[in-house]
């Protein structure tokens, strides 16, 4: 049950994000990879870097179900 809160709430999180940048998801999943690219070891395992994969996964599993 707390998985699907979660998840619903990085849902929200990405689509605010979407819509108040005027970006398309394309571009905030670029974004997120090039921000994790720029991480160092240290940072891989970080709270930031698990968020950044999540929105990169969820984004393309929405443009799987698109296709």
């Amino acid at each position: 049950m707390q998985l699907e809160i979660d998840k619903l709430g990085l849902q929200f999180q990405v689509a605010f994000l979407l819509e108040k940048l005027n970006i398309s998801g394309d571009e905030l999943a670029e974004f997120a990879k090039a921000s994790l690219a720029a991480f160092d070891d240290s940072d891989k395992k970080s709270d930031m870097a698990l968020y950044l994969t999540g929105v990169i996964k969820g984004l393309s599993q929405d443009q799987d179900e698109i296709n």
